[in-house]
């Protein structure tokens, strides 16, 4: 909720950035979205792939949704056109290239637009 004027920042994991495209290629899930069901699952290469996530509900109970928090991965261009469509003047933009060291990943970011793992979205909300 935000008043008319308003601005909101905030973060969120990319679906198209390099890195899970990279799994996509391998035939693995991304890994911004390998929670599922209370354990991360489909990627191999994942930090905690196959380790359980812990939760107030057992995986039996029958108000476990099967998805851990409330995930909601975008593209760039999805968060942008979201944002849009709901009433505000957003800019978007990804940073931070995995697996690349920091120095690199920022001079990469300029020339592979929209790649970083994570997005970066400023909201105007009109009055």
């Amino acid at each position: 909720m935000l008043k008319p004027g308003g601005t909101v920042v905030m973060t969120s994991e990319n679906l198209c950035s390099l890195l899970n495209c990279i799994a996509l290629c391998l035939g693995y899930t991304p890994f911004s979205l390998m929670q599922l069901c209370g354990r991360y699952i489909g990627n191999p290469l994942g930090l905690h792939y196959n380790e359980p996530i812990m939760q107030h509900l057992p995986v039996d109970h029958p108000a476990f949704s099967g998805v851990a928090g409330h995930i909601r991965v975008m593209t760039v261009r999805q968060a942008r056109e979201l944002f849009e469509w709901v009433g505000f003047e957003a800019e978007v933009r990804s940073i931070s290239i995995l697996p690349l060291p920091d120095c690199l990943s920022r001079i990469l970011e300029r020339l592979i637009d929209n790649r970083g793992h994570y997005m970066i979205i400023r909201a105007h909300k009109a009055r």
